[in-house]
């Protein structure tokens, strides 16, 4: 399977060092060069880990493509970062699922028909298909909820997420 990735799910997964969870679970991942640049070479300036775990899976599971349509478009329309914008319109022309986290983002790929994932639906779905466990995604999600400030997400929709992943802990556990 293919997915398109926007920058976020990258830096958080590639932050807590699981940014091979994507490819685990989607095999293939592609992100517009505009990501690239907000990922690894906006990432390099600044001495992030993370975006040198990002520039290594270039080339391998990780390839950057551009949509072919116009990112304008959807700019004007909806009023979203260009980034977000090329995310989107890249994973409407693939058909594909599109990893992404921004509130304003995900309800514009929506409209357009496009399905969304989250960095926790990420992680959900790695314990769903159990290419980690519930201990493990736990402990990523804690990573979350005690450094909002680095990670951006709300740690209420983080602890629900942990109780969700607790859940289907036991659950698998049981059969």
């Amino acid at each position: 399977m293919i997915v398109v990735s926007d920058a976020t799910p990258l830096i958080h997964l590639s932050k807590i060092d699981e940014l091979h969870l994507i490819k685990r679970l989607y095999e293939k991942c592609y992100i517009t060069q505009t990501v690239y640049n907000e990922t690894v070479v906006e990432g390099q300036k600044f001495g992030h880990h993370d975006s040198d775990l990002i520039k290594d899976a270039i080339g391998h599971w990780l390839e950057i493509k551009d949509p072919k349509g116009d990112v304008d478009q959807l700019i004007q329309k909806y009023s979203i970062h260009f980034g977000e914008a090329s995310s989107i319109l890249l994973a409407k022309e693939s058909s594909t699922l599109l990893l992404i986290n921004e509130r304003d983002g995900r309800e514009v790929a929506r409209k357009e028909g496009v399905l969304v994932k989250g960095t926790l639906g990420i992680i959900a779905d790695g314990v769903k298909e159990k290419k980690i466990n519930a201990t493990s995604a736990i402990a990523m999600l804690e990573t979350f909820e005690n450094e909002p400030n680095e990670f951006w997400l709300d740690p209420i929709i983080v602890h629900e997420a942990i109780k969700v992943i607790s859940e289907i802990g036991k659950n698998k556990q049981k059969s």
